[in-house]
């Protein structure tokens, strides 16, 4: 079977095509030519906005893409004007280079977020120096792939897409940022909305439960990072949009336990709607999505990116992390076909991330000790860290002393041990680091160590803990 066209989220679009250059001049004319272009495309596509059929769903899609990239690849020419229409502004939060990026002339607008390449002071255990531009347009796509795969199959589920605004990979000349040099980076639309940090709690928990589910389903594929509340915002029609994917596709160091800053960020766990089991169009969807076409999608679009930028090494990513990644969906699509129709999605969320075990010292009248756990059924549900955990208090016991301990969770194991064995699979030598290419090449292979692994869980290990921890919420 042909695998669906993707032309949805082509990057080869440049603005040349779009017209016979030799025969417009000036730069201020070739910006009225291309905007003209953007409307007459967006008034042929308001013209499709009642029509529902998938094709013409999916050709939407492919529009507005095409729109931000015109648009993306239109930008350095308004910028070398030094138009007093044009604005630029660093933002004043965070650690990276964040620059909010304007053109309004005459109902010609572009608006978004500039993220440099080269203005990574800051990156998670695990992300790369310089990567995080890559995996913000990786965010992009995979949310791309998922909106069109939902219309494709013609899923019941009430979002119009899967959050990610618009991003592209923008390259500057000269221009007013913090660097003489020309920049490459992240080029996001900017979108208005307001932070889920920032509202009422009851509007909070009243969200569209589909708008949060997409949340959930990205943010596990992606392993995302640095998801909280204030990267997440609702849309004046309510819905979700997502922000900052620099942080997603890690390596093995930020799954990791430790702090909580190297652990999977997934902050809208304690919505109400984790209580609840997923939805059965949810699992459908979960369930119907193809891994090898997903990650090939992935693949083509990391290489069409390297076709363009050749001298922009930091423009991929490594084999290993969309193995990673390859991981987590295998997860979630075992979990849900096992355990998903009797369990609520929060005992899910608790196999990605660390338990902390509350437990107290007491040392008996005959001398002997004795473990006296503050939530009892800990110890019993997390048996393959028992012996870590007895010899970690026995030789620091001290009477009445209190304290916790953090267990690694379930995925972090799977993760580790799925890719001990794919490298063993495929007999590599020093450690040889394993290329995009590579990992589609021996798809097979990476696909049946992943399953071997997963096969056998069960998740008895976490369902009464999850209960007991998050009964207390």
């Amino acid at each position: 079977m042909e695998r669906p066209s993707n032309d949805y989220s082509s990057s080869h679009l440049t603005n040349r095509a779009l017209f016979n250059e030799s025969q417009i001049s000036k730069p201020r004319d070739k910006i009225e030519a291309i905007f003209q272009i953007i409307k007459d495309m967006k008034g042929k596509d308001n013209g499709l906005a009642t029509v529902q059929s998938p094709e013409v769903l999916i050709d939407r899609l492919s529009v507005k893409h095409k729109i931000w990239q015109i648009k993306t690849n239109l930008l350095p020419l308004i910028l070398s004007q030094s138009s007093s229409h044009v604005s630029i502004k660093q933002a004043t939060s965070g650690t990276n280079g964040c620059y909010f990026v304007k053109y309004n002339f005459e109902n010609q607008k572009i608006e978004g977020v500039f993220k440099p390449i080269n203005e990574t002071e800051k990156t998670r255990a695990g992300i790369p120096e310089n990567e995080q531009a890559v995996r913000e347009y990786l965010g992009y796509m995979l949310s791309q792939y998922l909106t069109a795969h939902l219309i494709r199959n013609n899923i019941r589920i009430n979002i119009q897409n899967f959050g990610v605004p618009p991003t592209s990979i923008a390259s500057f000349d000269k221009i007013s940022f913090s660097s003489e040099e020309g920049q490459i980076g992240s080029f996001q639309k900017y979108k208005e909305g307001v932070p889920l940090t920032d509202l009422p709690e009851i509007k909070l928990q009243n969200i569209s439960r589909d708008e949060l589910m997409k949340m959930l389903v990205m943010d596990i594929i992606m392993l995302n990072t640095d998801r909280h509340l204030g990267n997440a915002f609702l849309a004046p029609k309510d819905s979700i949009i997502l922000i900052d994917q620099g942080s997603t596709f890690p390596g093995l160091a930020s799954l990791k336990k430790g702090n909580t800053h190297d652990n999977l960020g997934f902050e809208w766990m304690f919505i109400n709607f984790t209580q609840d089991k997923i939805p059965p169009a949810w699992q459908e969807l979960i369930l119907s999505i193809p891994p090898k076409e997903l990650y090939t999608t992935l693949v083509e679009k990391l290489e069409e990116l390297q076709s363009i930028y050749p001298d922009t090494p930091s423009l991929t990513i490594g084999g290993n992390v969309l193995f990673n990644s390859l991981v987590s969906l295998t997860f979630l699509q075992h979990w849900v076909k096992n355990v998903g129709q009797q369990l609520p999605s929060r005992e899910l969320l608790r196999c990605f991330i660390p338990e902390t075990i509350p437990y107290i010292y007491a040392v008996k009248k005959d001398s002997s000790k004795e473990i006296t756990m503050l939530q009892e059924q800990s110890v019993h549900n997390f048996n393959r860290d028992r012996n870590s955990l007895a010899n970690n208090l026995d030789t620091d016991m001290q009477e009445g002393k209190s304290g916790y301990f953090t267990t690694n969770p379930i995925f972090l194991s799977l993760v580790k041990d799925a890719y001990k064995d794919f490298e063993n699979a495929l007999a590599l030598k020093n450690s040889e680091p394993i290329n995009v290419q590579m990992f589609l090449k021996n798809w097979d292979v990476a696909e049946q160590t992943i399953m071997k692994r997963v096969i056998g869980l069960t998740f008895k290990e976490t369902n009464l803990l999850a209960r007991e921890y998050f009964s207390h919420k």
